[in-house]
């Protein structure tokens, strides 16, 4: 009793104005590990307890350079926090709705970056690195692999791929590469980063072309807020992209109102992170999801 208090005031204590989290009781949250090429992939697993088995697995992708969004300690990881038992998670929209992902009885996973992507953080930019990753072979296996690994242990039948920002480049990289993949949702998708010809091949500055996001040819989930203040995810370069794209069915959710944004135009609590707008954001998410079934 006494550790579920302190677990709370901690929760509370941590989580910022305007967002309300939920309790961890009645969910599994674990760290786990797959082993992938020659490295290690830690990501985070979330189900509730009571589960036990499942039809989807939701594979979330958070932004930035894709680390640090989850742990049992510090370490080199200097985000703001959000307590779910003795784990925490950034304050990034996927890593503090990981919960109400899980909500509807679904298998929820947050991917980490493996570890010899993060050990070439300090030769460049982080984000640039985290990003060539994103479409490289090596993410293409690193996820196959994740993929084998969960149907292997929970016989998921189909999966959901799920990015925010920097993530929805791994989205869509990976969502027409992998058979296994049902669907893809990308929100406050990066359409208009400055930052294309850094990382991308042959030194494109189209998202569309820099990703292969043409290959997507199944369902696909656009959400994006009106009012996204990052020069990354500009709203009308969003709708671009999704215009142009070619899918069996394909959908896109507007999003208007929420909390004051308290935090840089790309970061978590912000319009650009539908910050304010949690619960209704991932209720559509989960509808889109479950209406395909």
């Amino acid at each position: 009793m006494l550790y579920l208090l302190l677990s709370i005031l901690l929760l509370l204590s941590c989580s910022p104005k305007g967002f309300k989290p939920l309790s961890a009781e009645g969910y599994s949250v674990q760290i786990k590990t797959v082993e992938t090429r020659d490295t290690r992939l830690n990501y985070l697993l979330v189900h509730r307890k009571e589960s036990s088995g499942f039809k989807n697995a939701l594979i979330l992708f958070p932004g930035g350079n894709g680390t640090c969004h989850f742990g049992k300690h510090q370490s080199f990881c200097q985000k703001k926090r959000n307590y779910l038992n003795s784990v925490w998670v950034s304050n990034n929209f996927l890593a503090r709705n990981v919960l109400r992902f899980a909500r509807r009885g679904d298998l929820v996973v947050l991917v980490d970056v493996p570890q010899d992507i993060k050990e070439r953080f300090t030769a460049r930019n982080s984000k640039i690195v985290a990003s060539a990753y994103r479409i490289s072979e090596e993410h293409y296996e690193d996820i196959k692999n994740l993929i084998s690994e969960l149907k292997d242990a929970f016989g998921v039948e189909e999966f959901y791929l799920i990015g925010t920002s920097r993530g929805t480049i791994s989205v869509a990289y990976l969502a027409g590469r992998i058979p296994e993949v049902s669907g893809a949702v990308l929100t406050a998708t990066v359409a208009s980063d400055p930052h294309f010809m850094d990382y991308c091949p042959s030194e494109t500055d189209d998202f569309m072309s820099c990703t292969g996001f043409e290959r997507a040819n199944r369902r696909v989930l656009f959400v994006h807020h009106r009012l996204d203040g990052c020069v990354s995810s500009s709203y009308p370069q969003a709708r671009t992209v999704f215009q142009k794209l070619r899918a069996e069915e394909k959908e896109f959710i507007t999003v208007e109102g929420g909390s004051e944004p308290t935090d840089n135009p790309c970061f978590g609590l912000t319009y650009h992170g539908f910050f304010g707008k949690d619960t209704e954001v991932v209720e559509k998410i989960l509808d889109w999801i479950h209406s395909g079934g």
